[in-house]
């Protein structure tokens, strides 16, 4: 079998997609065609529309995967790279109580080890999946639990701050102006072909 199958394999694709992966080994990846956005949305092509397809949204989230390289959907045997307009996922309040969260492709998030505030006010977190911002329509229900040290909300950089989730107490790192979230974590936001041997 090809490091590929045997990547996605480790990753837990579905046995369709290793199926056709074995069959086509040879597939070219695809750039440029898929986007995700600040809430959680594909869009697709140059002019980023919307997936409306219910089954289409479906299927991408559930053959989505990142890499040190950056994201994808794997579609069969060709992976098709994810633009990130901010991060890997996107994080959705997954209950009123403002402490479950589940990521945009459906994935439920059970262990959240950091928090960090950017300087456009975008609110992330780290967690079992990676780096995901926060849905900006869940942001008011969570800047209630922002805190620095003397409990005022809305810190800065030259506090210790943390985000309060229930009985657990985040680190909250905030990030300078001029330093985005794919420096500081690491993570590709769009995802470029290998240049061409000789």
């Amino acid at each position: 079998m090809s490091e590929r199958h045997d990547e996605l394999q480790g990753m837990g694709a579905a046995a369709p997609v290793l199926r056709a992966l074995a069959l086509w080994p040879n597939v070219p990846d695809c750039y440029g065609w898929l986007y995700l956005d600040r809430r959680g949305n594909w869009r697709l092509g140059k002019e980023r529309e919307p997936v409306r397809h219910a089954g289409l949204t479906a299927a991408i989230g559930a053959n989505y995967y990142c890499t040190g390289a950056g994201c994808f959907f794997q579609n069969g045997p060709q992976r098709v790279w994810v633009e990130l307009e901010m991060t890997p996922y996107v994080l959705r309040l997954a209950d009123a109580g403002g402490e479950r969260f589940v990521t945009h492709n459906g994935l439920a998030v059970t262990h959240i080890r950091e928090a960090w505030l950017d300087a456009g006010g975008n609110l992330g977190l780290v967690s079992e999946h990676g780096a995901g911002i926060v849905d900006d329509r869940d942001l008011a229900r969570l800047c209630e639990q922002l805190y620095a040290p003397d409990g005022a909300a809305a810190p800065d950089a030259d506090s210790a701050a943390w985000l309060q989730l229930g009985a657990t107490r985040l680190p909250l790192t905030i990030l300078p102006p001029g330093r985005s979230a794919a420096m500081h974590f690491g993570f590709v936001t769009q995802p470029q072909a290998a240049p061409p041997g000789p």
